[in-house]
């Protein structure tokens, strides 16, 4: 038996619409971690069994599976709740959705290493959904495509510093790193894939999804996707 801990909602141009509801843990009916979250109209038909506990920790724990502005999802949203929208009434026509990052990251993986590395296309499509493209060119350039149009400079390997528009070109100067808050870590040779070394492979904190680029068939760049709203 799994118990409803709260609702989940989906924020529509500052509306909240409760689309789902998460379920609690079998053997811990309170607790705030959700160990599933699903559709009102499945709870509602039964089509699993479930135990409404008392929600006593409902007011507290808020759980948004997605957020529209201006008709515009912030990050992807699972076409799951916007078929829900649907079927509570709601005109779902103006909703602009943005595509899945990890099908994203999936769908440049795989290309020979050559210049330029992505198509126009592929550039603008990570423009308009917010993604930053990290890869390696050369033996001492990390670069920053998409939403974010840069590069830096990490021969060797090491640290590249950045904000939300443009990356630290100012690599003795430590003071400047307080507005550069978020970093990457370029590795060179430190990682293999399938016994063959991957010249390009990074480090970061920040949430990303990954690809691959190739060299006459060998490894030679393991990219990183990320969404420009991770970034401080």
């Amino acid at each position: 038996m799994k118990y409803k801990i709260s609702n989940a909602y989906l924020m529509v141009n500052g509306e909240e619409i409760a689309v789902g509801v998460v379920l609690g843990e079998e053997d811990n009916p309170r607790s705030p971690f959700g160990t599933e979250c699903i559709r009102v109209s499945e709870y509602e038909k039964g089509l699993k069994e479930f135990k409404c506990g008392k929600q006593q920790i409902g007011d507290i724990v808020y759980h948004c599976v997605g957020k529209f502005v201006d008709f515009k999802a912030l990050r992807h949203v699972d076409e799951k709740w916007i078929e829900e929208l649907k079927l509570m009434g709601y005109d779902t026509s103006k909703l602009i959705n943005r595509i899945d990052i990890k099908k994203f990251a999936k769908s440049i993986s795989g290309k020979e290493y050559g210049y330029p590395q992505f198509t126009k296309e592929e550039i603008e499509t990570a423009k308009e959904n917010g993604f930053v493209i990290v890869y390696g060119y050369s033996d001492d350039l990390m670069e920053f495509e998409g939403a974010i149009q840069d590069e830096g400079g990490c021969f060797g390997g090491g640290e590249v510093y950045f904000n939300k528009t443009e990356v630290c070109q100012d690599e003795t100067d430590r003071s400047a790193f307080d507005n550069y808050s978020n970093c990457i870590t370029a590795l060179r040779c430190e990682n293999e894939e399938n016994g063959k070394p991957i010249c390009w492979f990074y480090k970061t904190e920040i949430p990303h999804e990954t690809f691959m680029i190739y060299e006459g068939g060998d490894p030679y760049c393991r990219g990183i996707v990320f969404g420009i709203d991770d970034v401080k």
